[in-house]
């Protein structure tokens, strides 16, 4: 029998391109020693020509990890503005995930030119350890709860 824990999605925001990627040592050193991991990261940057680049993507959901950092980084591009009408990916990923729209412009509006994002899958239960590990070199966390297919249990 397994235990049912509800999945969220955690976006760290930082100030630097490198900021994501140096934040991920930190983050995986504070759940060396615990038995909850993280299902999945994704890390982006958008370096000051505004150029997004998905450095890592992995862990049991990376699937859906590396599918919302694309799309993020769909969005905060040019395909953003194809969206409008609230159909077509959005909708696939909303009922998929459980992730609104309103959530995915948030994380969107939170990646920035210079700047980087830590996307990460995780059981609510790690969730502070994760922030205390990122509280002195992210701007910001924020945590969004999901549903659908990543909630299923084997």
């Amino acid at each position: 029998m397994s235990l049912v824990t509800s999945k969220q999605l955690m976006c760290a925001v930082f100030q630097s391109e490198d900021g994501a990627d140096e934040a991920l040592e930190d983050v995986q050193a504070s759940i060396e020693d615990d038995d909850r991991l993280i299902d999945a990261l994704s890390l982006l940057c958008m370096d000051e020509d505004e150029v997004i680049s998905i450095t890592e993507s992995q862990g049991e959901d990376a699937y859906w990890c590396g599918v919302l950092a694309a799309v993020v980084g769909l969005l905060a591009g040019p395909i953003g503005a194809m969206e409008d009408s609230g159909e077509g990916l959005l909708a696939w990923l909303e009922l998929e995930t459980g992730l609104s729209h309103e959530s995915l412009e948030e994380i969107v509006a939170s990646l920035e030119s210079g700047g980087s994002v830590m996307l990460g899958i995780m059981d609510a239960e790690i969730g502070e350890l994760v922030e205390e590990a990122l509280e002195e070199a992210s701007e910001d966390v924020i945590w969004y709860d999901l549903a659908g297919v990543l909630d299923e249990t084997d």
